[in-house]
């Protein structure tokens, strides 16, 4: 089967953007980890780098490369088109911040393109977590209490099951792996930095307040479809950094994965 792997920060998300090596490289081990995977089992993969990525000696991968020059006055959406079209299925590894994964989904989909992913629906309910919650909260399955910052700031409504000296979170209601969270060792200490100049260009409609829950951090994957199947739980790699707490808060970090959780078994989560 002719698979496209289209992978957004090295795939052309990235071209105009200076000083992302971080984010590129990190994308970059994303597809590899995956088009390496299809070739073993037997699929031709195909993708679509940009011109950072053309001769970078971290492509371990045989698949066949589009490659985009910086000059490319064709935008990298219309490439990843162009090679999708001569797929049987495509693959997106893309951000969720600011929508980017539905709507390139959406709109791979709307050129008549098969897209392993799941509905636009689901993707959009899953990648706010705001909206998360609240169906979470109609589902009445357990979950963090969860409020946006607006809504906070507006009636300074407590969290549910948080005690006046408990930390609580600052997060994006989008976005993964920790970007931009920050931790405060209690409800008084972020009013304090949002009343402070520094934090005056949030956009409070953006973010979410949380109790800081301690335990193990863990995701668990699944695949769906009319049927599923339990993939097992992996461990999340988290650190705080306290460098900030002149300021009020320690900023959280995202450093990894690692798997199976030890001492879960599939079983133990069916």
């Amino acid at each position: 089967m002719k698979v496209a792997v289209l992978e957004y920060l090295s795939g052309g998300g990235l071209q105009k953007v200076v000083n992302s090596t971080s984010l590129f490289n990190e994308g970059l081990a994303m597809l590899n980890a995956l088009a390496i995977d299809l070739e073993l089992c037997g699929h031709d993969v195909h993708t679509c780098l940009d011109g950072k990525a053309e001769n970078d000696p971290n492509v371990a991968f045989r698949s066949a490369k589009d490659a985009m020059s910086d000059n490319d006055e064709s935008s990298w959406m219309n490439r990843w088109i162009e090679v999708a079209s001569q797929c049987d299925q495509t693959i997106v590894i893309a951000p969720e911040i600011h929508q980017q994964l539905e709507n390139i989904v959406a709109t791979l989909r709307r050129s008549g393109i098969t897209v392993v992913a799941s509905s636009e629906t689901f993707l959009q309910a899953t990648s706010c977590k705001l909206l998360t919650a609240s169906l979470f909260k109609k589902s009445q399955v357990p979950h963090p209490a969860t409020l946006s910052l607006s809504r906070y700031l507006a009636s300074i409504e407590p969290l549910d099951g948080s005690q006046p000296a408990s930390a609580v979170v600052l997060k994006r209601r989008d976005g993964a792996g920790c970007i931009d969270m920050k931790v405060f060792a209690n409800p008084r200490k972020l009013t304090e930095w949002l009343q402070n100049h520094a934090s005056q260009n949030l956009l409070r409609d953006e973010w979410i307040i949380q109790p800081w829950l301690i335990g193990r951090p863990a995701s668990m994957a699944l695949l769906a479809g009319d049927d599923w199947q339990l993939l097992g739980a992996v461990e999340q790699h988290i650190e705080l950094d306290h460098s900030s707490n002149q300021f009020g808060y320690a900023e959280v970090y995202y450093l990894g994965g690692s798997g199976p959780l030890k001492g879960v078994s599939v079983e133990q989560l069916e």
